[in-house]
């Protein structure tokens, strides 16, 4: 299992600590939602390989939910005046939600150029794959015109077998 940042384990310590504070004629669907937060973190950890050839994002990910629980539950406690100096003080101490999603941004940048990579990959593989179809229908007997159609109405038959029905 992946070890939790260090900035996942503030994030969480906050939040225990608001969750204690949060007052009984709150909506108990939020309250509850809020309160069960540590353990999803768990839950999701676990999720998470050592080698995991993700784990910056993974983590990145875990980071920003957290930061942003923390911030909600922060800010529903000042603005109910519950929100205690001290857990100001180490609320303060966080990373801002801002600051984790500029995180999540830079990651899905990265998974964004492996996609365009891996599409790129299909597609050259796709076009060689054309090629062997072509020469083998104009050496079965299709004109060189009638192979490329041919190709390509397989290639369009193929598309609208995947299109949902309705």
């Amino acid at each position: 299992m992946a070890k939790a940042t260090e900035e996942i384990t503030k994030n969480i310590i906050v939040i225990k600590e608001a969750t204690l504070l949060l007052p009984e004629e709150m909506p108990e669907e939020t309250r509850k939602l809020w309160g069960s937060i540590p353990e999803r973190v768990d839950d999701s950890l676990e999720l998470i390989e050592d080698n995991d050839i993700d784990l910056d994002r993974k983590l990145a990910l875990i980071e920003d939910a957290t930061s942003k629980y923390a911030n909600q539950i922060c800010f529903y406690l000042f603005r109910n005046n519950l929100l205690t100096d001290d857990l100001t003080e180490k609320f303060r101490k966080l990373r801002t939600p801002e600051e984790t999603t500029k995180d999540i941004e830079r990651h899905e940048a990265i998974m964004k150029k492996v996609e365009d990579d891996l599409l790129k990959e299909r597609d050259a593989l796709i076009a060689r794959t054309d090629a062997y179809e072509l020469i083998q229908a104009v050496l079965g007997g299709y004109s060189v015109e009638e192979a490329r159609n041919r190709i390509q109405a397989e290639k369009e038959k193929a598309a609208r077998a995947f299109q949902p029905r309705g």
